[in-house]
């Protein structure tokens, strides 16, 4: 953020809520832009593909209670049959 403020740097990605300080007082500005989004444009897909990247969605908390709940499943045959409790 110092780099920021003294013109070292045009620009910075960071979270807001650990800018909003400086955001309040108007000493930088804030461009939003949701990550979701972004990782739909094909030109920053393309980018990342060509580095070596895979940029992917992440996933919300329904969907990570879905994940639980399919690995829970999965898992709960083999532990169960070794003898322990999935408790």
């Amino acid at each position: 953020m110092a780099d920021l403020i003294g013109g070292h740097v045009q620009f910075m990605i960071d979270s807001a809520p650990a800018e909003l300080a400086q955001t309040r007082a108007t000493t930088v500005h804030l461009i939003a832009t949701s990550l979701q989004e972004a990782l739909h444009d094909q030109g920053l897909q393309s980018k990342a593909n060509q580095m070596g990247l895979i940029l992917e969605e992440r996933p919300g908390p329904k969907a990570l209670d879905t994940f639980i709940a399919e690995k829970m499943k999965k898992w709960s045959a083999v532990v169960g049959s070794s003898g322990m409790s999935t408790n």
